[in-house]
């Protein structure tokens, strides 16, 4: 189990989208001109026994409930593991990106998002840098990072069926550990969500996904509440099964303490990542 508690002194400048920035690491600007590098994801997987069970909130018992939830779906109904169908949109319609803004000394500040054009070609993106960056150190090529936000491309993840959109998702908790290779990051990193928002982000694509399965499927038989054929997501967000497997099991707490929010859904994702070249 990854937990990564190494973090600096030295923070970015104030972020004006965040509501209290005192309360982030990433307040206190860095002591250097920090150099940017940008990876573009190229795979991952949530998938527990593959997904380091990184520790969110720091009370020494591993987080990932939504991996586990996807773990679970996944035993029942093999189509909807992530890890072997989403590379194809990572590489198209899903530009999930992670920035490494880096000084000499080891300081490190990393940011999560989706990629916004900014050029022509695949390599002509960046991320908004409008989220707190998790805040630590990158030595000897590893990074870790904690206390971050980013956004997950949540109803992307949850979707098989490519029907359903991307439904970026803010989450808090950011935290990774990773290893740079030449022109690759590989490692993991994880976030929570709002356990109400995950659920409500995540009951449409699921639902959809059942509907597609065959009239004889026992998942579809059970989750077809009025019997009229088709799986509704009031009827996915209404099932005691859904709302078990989607459950809040932590709470992101501020440096000082201070709870940030209620119950949060957490997930963990390995993955690899390509350096962007400009």
């Amino acid at each position: 189990m990854w937990t990564v508690c190494a973090v600096l002194s030295g923070g970015c400048a104030d972020n004006p989208d965040d509501p209290d920035p005192a309360a982030r690491l990433d307040n206190a600007p860095m002591t250097c001109t920090a150099q940017t590098t940008t990876y573009r994801l190229v795979s991952l997987d949530p998938a527990a026994p593959r997904a380091e069970r990184l520790d969110l909130d720091g009370d020494g018992h591993p987080d990932d409930a939504l991996g586990l939830a996807h773990d679970a779906i996944t035993s029942l109904e093999p189509a909807f593991a992530v890890g072997g169908r989403f590379p194809e949109r990572l590489a198209t319609d899903v530009p999930w990106l992670i920035a490494i803004d880096a000084c000499s000394d080891g300081q490190a500040r990393v940011t999560i998002d989706r990629g916004m054009q900014i050029a022509d070609g695949a390599d002509g993106m960046m991320v908004p840098k409008v989220l707190a960056r998790a805040v630590g150190t990158l030595r000897d090529n590893g990074l870790a990072a904690s206390d971050g936000e980013l956004r997950i491309p949540l109803v992307a993840l949850a979707d098989p069926l490519g029907i359903a959109g991307i439904g970026w998702t803010e989450a808090d908790g950011l935290m990774i550990a990773a290893t740079l290779t030449d022109d690759a990051l590989v490692g993991w990193f994880g976030g929570a969500i709002d356990v109400d928002v995950a659920r409500g982000a995540l009951a449409s694509p699921i639902a959809s996904f059942v509907t597609s399965l065959p009239a004889t499927d026992t998942v579809r038989i059970a989750a077809d509440g009025d019997g009229d054929g088709v799986v509704s997501a009031a009827e996915v967000a209404d099932s005691t099964t859904f709302r078990d497997i989607v459950q809040g099991d932590v709470v992101i707490r501020e440096p000082d303490g201070v709870a940030r929010g209620g119950p949060a859904s957490s997930i963990s994702f390995v993955f690899s990542a390509k350096r962007l070249r400009r």
